[in-house]
Order: structure tokens, then C-alpha cells, then sequence
């Protein structure tokens, strides 16, 4: 699978039909549209990415004021989501890649993680295969390999969340936050 920029990532989660956070893409500022998602998908936590840029601008917003602030920042396409944030009991937060038989995974399962610091003291960092041991330990793990193979999504590296509980719009306990290969 080739993803080929952010926006592409997200068109992809939606069109593979895998469980992610409820998503706005805008090609340009639009205070309506970025108020009427706020008030269709009351969060505690929204996060605008802009989609132009791998590692671009991002912003965490907790509320729908900030979100119509923040977006102002932005030139050219950015989305507007519901934040994985905003779901209590998460459990292990990481990305993984999935190719024949081998795994590549990197995860924290404490607080403070988000996806651009998974590397950072992380409770599994592997490259590794089905058969390591240490892949199955930590909680969460199996979650993930199982959504993602029953899902056939392979050859692309894998943003995800797992959560002790049901979350995201297909209501799992596995979310995907994106996609990434050639960008």
C-alpha cells in the first residue's frame, strides 16, 4: 500500500473502513464548517494537523474557540479531528509495520506519550518476528496485530491507540491515527 501525504492517509482510513476519530479535511479556512464540526463531535480534546507538511504545525485544542483561532494558522490543507486525547484509558499508544514475517514496532504505554515521542523510553522497540517473545507481553500488543491482520492492512507503517474500552467511529478498541509510507 502506497500512502502518499497525510490527507491521502486519512482518505484511506475512511475508505478501508478502519476505526479512526471522527475528521474534517479543509483546503482553506472556513469558521462555519470548523464550528458546526466542533458542535457535531463534542470533545474535550480536538486537534488540527496540517496536511501539507510531514511533521507540520499541529495544534491540541480544548475547545471550539481555540480550534477556530488555530486554524487561522494555516495556509493550505489541514483536518480538524476529535483527538485521540479525548478518550479516556488508553493503554499503549505506537506504530508498527507489518511485513511478511517481520514486525516493526515501537510503543509507550504510559501518559505521556504521543506519537511523535514514542521513541523516548518506550516499553517495546522491535524488529523483530512472530515468533519473539517479547512481543506478546506487553498489553495491547495483541490487540493490535489482531485488528490490523483481520483488517489485511500490511507493508505500511501504522499509527495506532489502543484503549481499554471501545472508542473512535467504528467503536473498537483499537484506533488508527495514520498511515505513513512514502512521505
Amino acid at each position: 500500500m502506497i500512502v502518499r501525504s497525510k490527507k491521502h492517509s486519512s482518505e484511506l482510513i475512511k475508505r478501508l473502513g478502519l476505526n479512526g476519530v471522527p475528521e474534517e479535511v479543509f483546503t482553506r479556512y472556513n469558521r462555519e464548517t470548523i464550528e458546526y464540526f466542533c458542535d457535531s463531535n463534542p470533545a474535550s480534546k480536538y486537534i488540527l494537523r496540517d496536511l501539507d507538511n510531514p511533521s507540520g504545525k499541529y495544534f491540541i485544542c480544548n475547545s471550539k474557540d481555540e480550534c477556530i483561532n488555530n486554524a487561522k494558522e494555516y495556509n493550505g490543507a489541514f483536518s480538524l479531528a476529535v483527538s485521540c486525547f479525548a478518550y479516556d484509558d488508553r493503554i499503549l499508544l505506537g506504530e508498527v509495520l507489518i511485513s511478511n514475517n517481520r514486525i516493526v514496532i515501537g510503543a509507550r504505554n504510559d501518559q505521556g506519550a504521543h506519537h511523535r515521542n514514542i521513541y523516548d523510553n518506550p516499553c517495546i522497540n522491535l524488529d523483530t518476528d512472530w515468533d519473539n517473545k517479547k512481543l506478546w507481553t506487553v498489553n495491547g500488543v495483541e490487540e493490535v496485530f489482531n485488528y490490523l491482520t483481520s483488517k489485511n492492512i500490511y507493508d505500511v507503517i501504522v499509527e495506532f491507540v489502543v484503549f481499554n474500552h471501545p472508542v473512535g467511529v467504528h467503536n473498537n478498541r483499537v484506533l488508527i491515527v495514520e498511515l505513513r509510507s512514502n512521505y
